[in-house]
Order: C-alpha cells, then sequence, then structure tokens
C-alpha cells in the first residue's frame, strides 16, 4: 500500500513526458508544411504554397483530403518554383498522400480543382518529409504514454489486491 504513491508519481510523471514528446514532435512535423482547407465549389481551384529549399530536405510530401468522401474525384497538380507540373493526378479516395522531389529552392505550389458537380471540404497541405528523428520523437512520446497508462492499469491492479487482503 505505501508502494501506490510512488507509482502513481512514477506513471504519472511517464504520461506527462510521454504527452510533451508527442507534442513536440507534432510541433516539428506541422511547423514545415502548409496547410489550407475550405469549401471547393465544382470547377474552382484551392491553391497552397510553401517555399522549400533542397537544401533543407530534398523530399516533399503533399496531402489532400476530402470530407464527407462520396466517390468524387479532384484533380491534385504540383507545381515547382518554375510553375512546371511535377505532378497531376486525379483522385477518388477520401485521403491521398504522395511524395515528390524537391530539385530547386522556390515556392513550390499544391493545386486541387473540383471537377465534379457539388461542393467539396478539402483539407491540403504541402510541405517537407518529416526526417525519420523527427517521427522517431513523435513516436517515442505515443510509447512512453502507453507505458505510463499501463503502469496505471496495474497500479490499480496492484491497489485493489492489497485492499482485499487487508
Amino acid at each position: 500500500m505505501k508502494k501506490f504513491p510512488l507509482v502513481v508519481i512514477v506513471t504519472g510523471g511517464l504520461i506527462l513526458v510521454g504527452f510533451a514528446l508527442f507534442a513536440y514532435g507534432s510541433q516539428l512535423i506541422t511547423e514545415n508544411v502548409s496547410i489550407n482547407e475550405g469549401s471547393l465549389s465544382p470547377g474552382e481551384t484551392i491553391e497552397i504554397q510553401m517555399t522549400l529549399d533542397p537544401k533543407s530536405n530534398e523530399k516533399g510530401r503533399y496531402v489532400v483530403k476530402i470530407a464527407d468522401f462520396d466517390e468524387d474525384i479532384v484533380t491534385i497538380t504540383v507545381l515547382d518554383p518554375f510553375e512546371i507540373s511535377i505532378v497531376s493526378e486525379s483522385v477518388n479516395q477520401e485521403s491521398f498522400e504522395e511524395g515528390f522531389k524537391i530539385a530547386s529552392s522556390g515556392t513550390y505550389s499544391l493545386l486541387v480543382e473540383n471537377p465534379g458537380d457539388k461542393d467539396l471540404f478539402i483539407v491540403g497541405a504541402i510541405g517537407y518529409l518529416p526526417s525519420d528523428a523527427v517521427l522517431a520523437v513523435s513516436r517515442l512520446g505515443l510509447i512512453i504514454t502507453v507505458v505510463g497508462l499501463g503502469g496505471i492499469v496495474i497500479g490499480g491492479i496492484y491497489l485493489v489486491r492489497t485492499r482485499r487482503k487487508q
């Protein structure tokens, strides 16, 4: 019974550290990404721009998510700083993510067009592909949080068993 407060303190500390690492990792992932969301009427296009430099990272990533997906088709185009199309896709799924090579420094654009006949709510993002170290920080935070939550469960079981014995 005397060990229970120590278990609560340690597991609570693990959960706090895990949340902090997870939040920090998420911030690192999203700070190098430009995001835009909005309603996209038929025939309209949303443009999302981000200045990218191959010296920072040679791999770029774009993501498009369609809310309330119902077999809609959108056209995705990624333009390099010289406004040359480096990616052109017709997408008919709720969420789509793909990478591209950052060849030169400048502003890259993600264009999402609605060629359909009804309004769509689109979330689009373009930026650097997160490095393995950044992803590791986020994953480590998640693992530490799960271990802390597991410790609370084990501590609770220990508390119930010791109270039954008394």
